[in-house]
């Protein structure tokens, strides 16, 4: 498998302005339909991310920040924006 494309610094800084709740919609359809996705993630990725999107029951505010934050990690790296 080939290694994920990298973003440039100022893109980094864009992903990290996206509205969480996006984030989160994502990661839902990661989770249920996103097989190339699901697979750049590790074992360990991959029990969180159904961990966190199961936490939230549809309540997007029942989440710490500090896993909208990991969230947000792991969905990047899901898309193909991992570094």
């Amino acid at each position: 498998m080939s290694p994920s494309p990298r973003l440039p610094v100022r893109a980094g800084q864009l992903v990290r302005r996206v509205r969480w709740v996006y984030v989160l919609e994502v990661a839902r359809w990661i989770y249920a339909h996103g097989r190339e996705g699901w697979e750049r993630l590790s074992a360990q990725e991959r029990r969180e991310l159904g961990r966190l999107v199961r936490k939230t029951r549809g309540r997007p505010g029942s989440m710490t920040p500090s896993e909208r934050e990991e969230l947000r990690r792991i969905v990047v790296k899901a898309v193909g924006f991992g570094r």
